[in-house]
């Protein structure tokens, strides 16, 4: 971007004249005794208005352009962001629900095989997992779901979910509550 030197210049000399403006009431707030530095003080004032105008209408000159074309940047990106979020969502639902199904499989498995006492079943459903692939990373986070309003107690009926999980996190046995682990995805791209 490119300032014009007639902007330029009544940028220097604005900043000049407020300089020696404003110099003038550096430090202790200035206390009017009489109907002349009334008077001086109010005009000072003025200039200081104009100039402030003058320096934001150079400015607005200067930034309202790149405004604009950031605007008409983020038009133009807009449909593909949306489209690309929504895929996001879409696969990592997809993802999540695939980690689930798996997660449950292989708890029914080695469930199976310690009931059989079969150590090397034991082994299989303890190693099956999804297959890792670079970029995905898979974390476990903890979400209340309420199994019965009706057992749960009343300091905990606000439904305030944070003191909820927390106090679940705790080992506070909450009736009508328990603590799920749900995977969620952070993907970086290639």
């Amino acid at each position: 971007m490119k300032i014009s030197k007639t902007n330029l210049t009544k940028i220097a000399k604005c900043d000049k004249d407020t300089g020696a403006l404003v110099s003038n009431y550096d430090g202790p707030p200035l206390r009017i005794e009489t109907d002349e530095e009334y008077t001086s003080i109010a005009l000072a004032l003025r200039k200081v208005k104009a100039q402030s105008k003058e320096i934001k209408g150079i400015k607005d000159g200067i930034t309202k352009p790149i405004q604009e074309a950031l605007a008409n940047v983020r038009e133009l990106f807009k449909n593909a962001e949306r489209r690309l979020s929504d895929a996001e969502t879409y696969c990592k639902a997809a993802l999540s629900d695939y980690i689930e199904a798996v997660e449950e499989e292989s708890q029914e498995m080695l469930d199976d095989a310690v009931a059989n006492s079969d150590t090397k079943a034991m082994a299989e459903a303890a190693a099956w997992e999804v297959p890792k692939i670079d970029g995905i990373s898979i974390r476990h986070s903890e979400e209340i779901h309420i199994t019965d309003h009706k057992k749960i107690p009343a300091e905990f009926m606000s439904l305030d979910m944070k003191k909820i999980k927390a106090a679940a996190k705790a080992g506070i046995e909450i009736p009508g509550v328990e603590v799920v682990s749900v995977p969620s995805l952070a993907v970086r791209a290639e």
